[in-house]
């Protein structure tokens, strides 16, 4: 992934140390945990909202033909 973006956050120094203490342990950049929560926290959202959208949409009542006539319809519209 290219990064290509910078981004200034200011922090307390609890959060800090945490962020600290959790890099060293994770073997990882302060910088790299707040990415990895980021993609956590907002593909969890993004997830959701999707699965609101598919109950929204199995709510809809419409009637849906028969898998023959169907058929029966498209095959009546082509032009020869």
């Amino acid at each position: 992934m290219l990064l290509t973006k910078r981004l200034e956050v200011k922090l307390d120094n609890e959060r800090y140390l945490l962020l600290k203490k959790t890099a060293k342990e994770t073997h990882s950049s302060i910088a790299e945990l707040i990415r990895n929560a980021i993609d956590k926290i907002y593909s969890i959202k993004h997830k959701n909202s999707r699965i609101e959208a598919v109950k929204k949409l199995s709510k809809v009542n419409s009637l849906t033909p028969e898998p023959e006539d169907m058929l029966t319809e498209i095959n009546g519209g082509r032009m020869l």
